[in-house]
């Protein structure tokens, strides 16, 4: 009896995990088929992107104020990956808020799923080369997830604004909505910003 309990007991524990790993999988899918507007696909976005860059801010934190880390182009680094990302997050509360009409709120948006950290190892590192270690290499994953995120929103957000483009064959029209310019224009800036840091991130592996 006590063995077959400690076997259902396994089983459900090998469930939970399945479960957990299959949400992560799914966790950071921005735009999927009930997305059906521009503002759907941007409001989604922002929703992923805001604790996807806190997370990002924290870890840098630990780097820049670990006194036992003597490497100072990885705190240069990590301080701009801060001070650049405190700063987005900044901007894209704003931008939320005037958007969409209400302030930013993760335990009330529209994005389909928990966020899920991607930088456990950083969190639970000690200090000084295992902090490092850890960090450079959830670092450049975290960025690639962003680059991921923002080339599917931004593709989603201009298909949209395509199929809604009226021509007459000579003459193209398309919605010249500002925050669909602004919205595209700060997801390539992302994109631009964070292929730079992945390569600087890599050089600095041992």
């Amino acid at each position: 009896m006590q063995k077959r309990t400690t076997v259902f007991a396994i089983l459900v524990i090998l469930l939970v995990v399945a479960i957990a790993l299959i949400k992560g999988s799914y966790s950071h899918k921005i735009i999927d088929s009930s997305v059906d507007s521009p503002d759907g696909a941007i409001k989604i976005y922002l929703e992923a992107m805001i604790p996807h860059h806190q997370e990002a801010v924290d870890a840098s934190l630990r780097i820049i104020q670990d006194p036992t880390l003597d490497d100072p182009e990885l705190r240069i680094m990590a301080s701009r990956i801060f001070d650049a990302q405190t700063f987005e997050i900044v901007q894209m509360r704003s931008w939320y808020s005037d958007w969409f009409g209400t302030a930013y709120n993760a335990s009330t948006t529209l994005w389909k799923g928990t966020y899920m950290p991607m930088m456990i190892k950083t969190r639970a590192a000690t200090e000084g080369a295992e902090l490092k270690k850890a960090y450079l290499k959830e670092m450049i994953a975290h960025h690639k997830m962003a680059l991921a995120m923002s080339e599917e929103a931004k593709k989603a957000t201009l298909k949209f604004q395509k199929n809604n483009a009226a021509s007459d064959g000579n003459l193209t029209i398309t919605d010249a909505n500002p925050v669909f310019e602004q919205a595209t224009a700060f997801m390539q800036r992302v994109i631009d910003a964070q292929s730079r840091e992945i390569e600087q991130l890599s050089s600095l592996q041992d």
